[in-house]
């Protein structure tokens, strides 16, 4: 029997990708829709993951129209941080305001894409820039 993968709904593999990777500092993000999928995976209400304490954020909802500024700041907090993504591929403007932040603020890359459930990785930039640059 061969099995059927769908757009957008394939957290499984993804899940298990962030599992092998993930170390003790890092965090992990999952988005909203990602939830039922991850929760499924992981047991419900679990904010431990890959063996480490207390390293889940679960999302508070979609980031179009200035939305859910909240767990943007949140992610940003707690960088660096795997970000799990599904479902966000059908309305791109429920995701893409995160993203953009994301990548004006530090290093986002996508690591890990399987059938449109991508996972990206965070990490908030160092470079801290000078009031008055001198020429």
């Amino acid at each position: 029997m061969n099995n059927r993968y769908r757009r957008t709904e394939e957290t499984n593999q993804a899940i298990d990708y962030i599992r092998a990777n993930i170390n003790k500092n890092e965090m992990l993000y999952v988005y909203y829709l990602s939830i039922p999928g991850f929760s499924y995976k992981n047991s419900y209400n679990e904010t431990s993951f890959a063996g480490f304490e207390n390293n889940v954020i679960l999302g508070e909802g979609f980031f179009m129209d200035s939305c859910n500024r909240q767990d943007i700041k949140t992610i940003k907090e707690n960088s660096p941080i795997y970000i799990l993504t599904s479902h966000s591929n059908y309305k791109k403007e429920r995701i893409m305001p995160l993203l953009e932040e994301l990548e004006a603020h530090g290093h986002l890359e996508l690591v890990y894409d399987n059938f449109e459930t991508n996972v990206y990785y965070y990490k908030e930039s160092e470079y801290i820039p000078e009031e008055n640059p001198q020429m």
